[in-house]
């Protein structure tokens, strides 16, 4: 009696990846390091507080109201690029 069964969905992608040969191991290993770096930076930018404009705007418009060491004064405090 034969073991007819369905291959599973790992042992078809990795049929797939060794009728491919190196090109396709090589393709793999590429998308892995793409989603390593992008998930690199984006911790990057959450730790940078990119994006985060509250305390930014906040000292400009006190600077605008002429409390120009006020806004200065919140500048220690703020994080990110802007600021």
């Amino acid at each position: 009696m034969e073991d007819d069964h369905t291959p599973s969905g790992f042992d078809a992608l990795l049929d797939t990846l060794m009728l491919g040969g190196f090109v396709v191991w090589l393709l793999v290993a590429m998308s892995v390091l793409a989603v390593a770096v992008v998930l690199v930076k984006l911790w990057q930018f959450g730790r940078a507080g990119v994006g985060r404009r509250r305390a930014a705007a906040e000292m400009v418009a006190l600077h605008r109201q002429g409390l120009s060491s006020k806004a200065l004064a919140l500048a220690p405090e703020a994080r990110g690029l802007l600021a």
